[in-house]
């Protein structure tokens, strides 16, 4: 995954070099495949989609990798875990989520952006319901002191990357 993917390369080999231990939670086949699915079967061209982030499938990963950290905390049970994955799969205010079944006292979602858009579509709920009238996206830092509006917002904290800051090499 580190050669296939250069963002996820760089994070995962520079938690390496100071020491962090690097665990995969997803199954090599979900990584490793290419799937869609065909919403519509009218005009099966125009309407797939990736099999692995329809619904369905996010909740089947999701308890794959729930297992895993099940697992792993047997094994580390002081340990302190970095879950770095797709927003989708941490909201708190999305289905199948992992924060549901991980204890809640010890969760914190924090959710790392680009400050830069790259597809004009919303980072997450609150941009997508925003819009220009609560410009939630203009916030380089978003996190919430009363714990309903986290849940609600689906994090605890929202950062906005400067990509030249942390640039990918």
């Amino acid at each position: 995954m580190k050669k296939a993917d250069g963002g996820y390369g760089y994070l995962l080999n520079r938690a390496s070099s100071w020491g962090i231990t690097v665990k995969g939670l997803e199954a090599r086949y979900v990584f490793f495949n290419d799937a869609k699915a065909v919403l519509d079967s009218r005009v099966p061209d125009e309407s797939t989609v990736d099999l692995w982030t329809v619904p369905e499938s996010m909740h089947l990963r999701n308890r794959y990798w729930l297992s895993q950290i099940q697992q792993l905390r047997e094994q580390y049970p002081d340990a302190v875990f970095i879950i770095y994955a797709g927003a989708e799969h941490v909201s708190y205010n999305t289905p199948f989520n992992l924060t549901k079944a991980l204890p809640q006292e010890e969760l914190f979602v924090a959710h790392l952006f680009s400050s830069k858009s790259t597809n004009n579509e919303a980072r997450d709920l609150l941009d997508f319901l925003g819009e220009d009238k609560y410009p939630f996206y203009l916030e380089e830092i978003l996190a919430w002191k009363d714990e309903s509006m986290r849940r609600l917002a689906g994090f605890d904290m929202r950062l906005l990357i400067n990509e030249k800051d942390y640039a990918i090499k």
